[in-house]
């Protein structure tokens, strides 16, 4: 690695470990979500026990996944500032992936595993309330599925974080319009996104369900925003991607999650991504799909637990579910690309 580099040069590079990066976040939120499907929150993860419960690897990964979805998106309209090709580029990214693993569980998988007859399955209107999820209205269950597991009858809670990532789109594009991305108006940018933050705040207060675990992927959106603006200011160096690195250990022992995540987290990240010479290639042309493996990852956790009679060690749960997920999500990403590939 060279001592500095420019991060908003780096970033332009393909050869970087981005995607290796994204990959290992995809089995992270895999592994955390283990000890829930299997065991039903009788055990946590490592990450959870040594911050004393202020986070989990799952909540990490999330943060990871919104971070550079913040960079890159901003980057991204930064350079080209063409609305259309914006929202378009969104578009294909989200929705052609998230409509195949939607329909593949509720009208391929499910019915395989329902305590319901296949005509009450198919005749029941909670089989097809499900598929509001395709419109950001979440609904996690599907009649007569996963109804003995130790975790509930969730299909794939980690889904709910899709609804976000596209409210993170939106508001980045808003902030674009308002000439926010600007450096010379960064700091009215920091202001408005503190009142936002406030509201959000003051949805927690009262009790709106959801809320909470909102702030934190939309604030790490944010920072990836505004890295984007200053990316040319920023170098990526070993030495300062190393205190980073120390501070961030040490606030997490510390409980310090929240800190860690906003202080130190985002400039390790630039510096892995794009500060350091591509690793293990063939895992990291995988990482194309993490996307794919993460919206199958919560399904395949609870499928295999379920076939496992509801209950099950976390540790087995994440090895079978790590390729089985690895599989579906590459799949599902080969048919997007040959249908999307003229797009």
């Amino acid at each position: 690695m060279a001592s500095y580099k420019v991060l908003s040069e780096a970033a332009t590079n393909r050869h970087n470990n981005l995607n290796l990066i994204k990959l290992i976040a995809a089995f992270l939120v895999i592994v955390s979500h283990a000890y829930a499907f299997a065991t039903g929150y009788r055990q946590t993860d490592w990450f959870s026990v040594i911050t004393g419960a202020k986070g989990d690897l799952g909540g990490l990964a999330v943060n990871i996944f919104f971070f550079y979805s913040g960079l890159l998106v901003a980057m991204s309209i930064l350079r080209n500032g063409d609305g259309k090709r914006y929202w378009k580029r969104r578009i294909l990214r989200i929705y052609p992936s998230f409509i195949i693993v939607t329909f593949a569980i509720v009208f391929l998988a499910a019915p395989f595993v329902t305590t319901l007859d296949l005509k009450e399955y198919f005749t029941s209107v909670e089989t097809y309330r499900y598929l509001k999820n395709l419109i950001f209205l979440s609904e996690h269950e599907l009649p007569g599925v996963f109804v003995g597991n130790v975790y509930g009858t969730s299909v794939n809670g980690p889904i709910w974080t899709i609804r976000v990532e596209v409210f993170c789109y939106l508001l980045c594009y808003v902030f674009y319009k308002m000439k926010l991305l600007q450096k010379n108006h960064v700091m009215y940018s920091v202001i408005l996104y503190m009142v936002l933050a406030g509201a959000l705040g003051y949805g927690v207060y009262l009790g709106i369900d959801g809320i909470v675990a909102v702030i934190m992927p939309v604030t790490m959106f944010f920072l990836g925003m505004i890295y984007a603006v200053y990316a040319g200011r920023i170098y990526l160096s070993a030495l300062w991607s190393m205190a980073a690195a120390a501070g961030f250990i040490i606030s997490c022992l510390l409980g310090q999650v929240i800190f860690a995540c906003m202080v130190f987290l985002p400039y390790i990240l630039c510096t892995l991504a794009f500060g350091t010479k591509p690793k293990f290639r063939m895992l990291n042309s995988l990482g194309e799909c993490s996307y794919e493996i993460y919206l199958w990852g919560g399904f395949v956790g609870q499928m295999i637990t379920y076939m496992f009679g509801g209950s099950m060690s976390a540790h087995q749960n994440m090895i079978l579910t790590i390729p089985v997920a690895v599989m579906a999500g590459y799949l599902t990403s080969r048919l997007v690309y040959q249908l999307t590939a003229k797009e």
